[in-house]
């Protein structure tokens, strides 16, 4: 296992970097809806990251992954909507598995996008006008499509970059 910061060319990324990201297979650890102001909210995800996979070389079989624990928030989030099948969670009730998120323009008096995250046993849509996702720490490279609780500092809400 290596940490190498030089895999994220920035620790703090938004929505003008959507087109360059990809959530498949994320992690997700934790979801808060935290007040913002009247009627709005601020919805942050604590999150594994893959930064990159790496194709199997050298006699491997399987991948690797460049993984990061990251805070993903969406502010002034309205009209949430969504479902969760228990039976979904993973790694014995742990934690949730991001498929895809994808974003579709809202065209109304209020703008902004309409944001649909699609897991495995869940989705969640919402209207936001944007995100910010602050990587907590450097890329680790593991066997694994997730860290350990320890690899990634426990489950956290901060928005703090690493250095």
């Amino acid at each position: 296992m290596t940490d190498h910061a030089d895999r994220l060319p920035k620790a703090v990324w938004s929505d003008a970097d959507f087109d360059t990201m990809g959530w498949h297979d994320a992690t997700v650890y934790a979801l808060a809806v935290v007040p913002d102001a009247e009627f709005l909210s601020r919805l942050v995800f604590d999150l594994d990251y893959i930064v990159e996979w790496v194709h199997p070389r050298f006699g491997r079989r399987s991948f690797q992954f460049w993984i990061a624990p990251a805070t993903l928030v969406f502010g002034e989030a309205w009209e949430l909507e969504g479902h969760l099948e228990a039976s979904s969670l993973s790694d014995g009730g742990q934690c949730l598995e991001l498929l895809d998120l994808r974003r579709e323009a809202v065209e109304d008096r209020h703008g902004g996008y309409r944001w649909h995250l699609d897991g495995a046993g869940f989705d969640l849509s919402f209207r936001a006008p944007g995100y910010r996702q602050t990587f907590r720490r450097a890329p680790l490279l593991t066997d694994e499509q997730r860290l350990t609780l320890e690899q990634r500092g426990g489950v956290a809400l901060d928005e703090v970059p690493f250095d």
